[in-house]
């Protein structure tokens, strides 16, 4: 089957026009074509209307005919099924991808099976699970002339864990230096979110040295809806190390303020993973 006919199929099975099926993602009358195999639509497009419409990708792709063109993008689709399974925290849907993947054939389908691995164990925070070559085509896929790429640079955030907390220091010193001034949102928000692993790490090795340095380099960054909740934490690990070098509890209230503001804004189990910090870090 198509992709028009397939989308077709789905639309009308759950009862719905094509302007509520599209939303806002592409024009109606694109996407009218589209169904009836007069345009092609492109993957990201596809992957916005599969997830906007509650579709599973695996069982949507595995319908599509062999010659279909979009299977010649099945590695960004691969790769945007693994991401999404990631930020849900979902084992499950990991494992399943992993299993389906192992029958088909792309490129750089060894390192997307290690990425599967790795994020199962950060969501399994089971450490022992990634062996020494694993690492090494992690680095070596990453670590590379196109490091400073958005995607490379998120990915590392993710796998920072991997490293040892030097090599990460040294990383992240390069990241700052590259990107520090930088006025772009999204690698704003992404050199935010390497700051926060490294105050974190600090604050578990206790060593502190370095946290000035990013604590400032956060700061120069303006706090827009794109980046408050990155600030926030950032805010809430700034205030447990002021607390390591003076222990007044106007610090701890502020952490505890931040938290609350967390819970009151439906991330509870954020919030959780925080309060747990907290207590391990400050002896509360």
């Amino acid at each position: 089957m198509t992709v028009g006919k397939l989308l077709k199929k789905y639309r009308t099975a759950q009862g719905k026009t094509q302007q509520e099926w599209v939303h806002n993602i592409i024009s109606r009358s694109f996407y009218s074509k589209v169904e009836r195999d007069v345009h092609q639509i492109n993957v990201e497009d596809l992957l916005n209307l599969i997830y906007y419409n509650n579709i599973s990708i695996s069982q949507f792709f595995s319908e599509l005919n062999d010659q279909d063109n979009i299977l010649n993008h099945r590695e960004q689709i691969i790769h945007k099924m693994i991401i999404d399974a990631y930020y849900k925290s979902s084992t499950s849907d990991l494992k399943k991808i992993k299993e389906n993947i192992k029958y088909i054939d792309f490129p750089n389908k060894k390192e997307s099976l290690i990425i599967i691995k790795v994020f199962i164990m950060l969501i399994t925070k089971n450490y022992s699970y990634i062996t020494k070559d694993d690492k090494k085509v992690i680095t070596d896929t990453f670590f590379n002339d196109n490091f400073f790429e958005k995607d490379n640079l998120k990915f590392y955030c993710n796998f920072m864990r991997l490293y040892s907390f030097e090599n990460n220091l040294f990383m992240t010193k390069r990241i700052i230096n590259k990107l520090g001034n930088t006025q772009d949102i999204q690698y704003q928000v992404i050199l935010l979110s390497i700051i926060i692993n490294m105050l974190g790490f600090s604050i578990e090795k206790n060593l502190y040295q370095e946290t000035d340095y990013f604590i400032q380099t956060a700061d120069k960054i303006i706090t827009n809806p794109n980046t408050y909740f990155y600030k926030n934490v950032i805010t809430l690990f700034k205030n447990i190390i002021y607390y390591h070098s003076d222990p007044q509890t106007y610090y701890l209230d502020n952490c505890k303020l931040i938290i609350k503001l967390f819970k009151t804004n439906g991330m509870s189990e954020y919030s959780k993973e925080l309060t747990i910090f907290l207590t391990n870090y400050t002896n509360q």
